[in-house]
């Protein structure tokens, strides 16, 4: 399947319409379909659309652990960094100095993510 918009082939609808279903959850801000949304999810994502989607979701719910997770898996499957620079979704992290080396091509500990552990 051939995405409209981005004209990425998705390894299945599956993949495609959670890609959208997260993103419509978080451009509308209702969060009732977030479940049928994460059960979409393939094991094996191909596309950076859909991890993008998720890091947009959680970065506006302030959940810095899972939008770095999903932020790192887009940008190993081809996000472009910029592309994340230039979403107000991430306003909020993009002056975090997690956020900022993962931009740069770094790794986070998970200790940074969780001081209390």
């Amino acid at each position: 399947m051939t995405g409209v918009k981005s004209g990425n082939t998705y390894s299945s609808a599956r993949e495609f319409f959670a890609a959208d279903l997260i993103a419509y959850t978080g451009i509308t801000k209702d969060f009732g379909l977030l479940f049928l949304g994460n059960q979409m999810i393939p094991n094996d994502v191909t596309d950076s659309r859909l991890p993008f989607n998720l890091a947009c979701l959680y970065s506006i719910q302030g959940d810095k652990e899972e939008a770095l997770h999903y932020t790192t898996i887009a940008l190993r499957l081809g996000k472009s960094p910029r592309d994340f620079l230039t979403d107000p979704d991430f306003d909020r992290f993009k002056k975090d100095a997690d956020f900022i080396r993962i931009m740069r091509g770094g790794s986070v500990s998970s200790s940074s993510l969780n001081p209390s552990k």
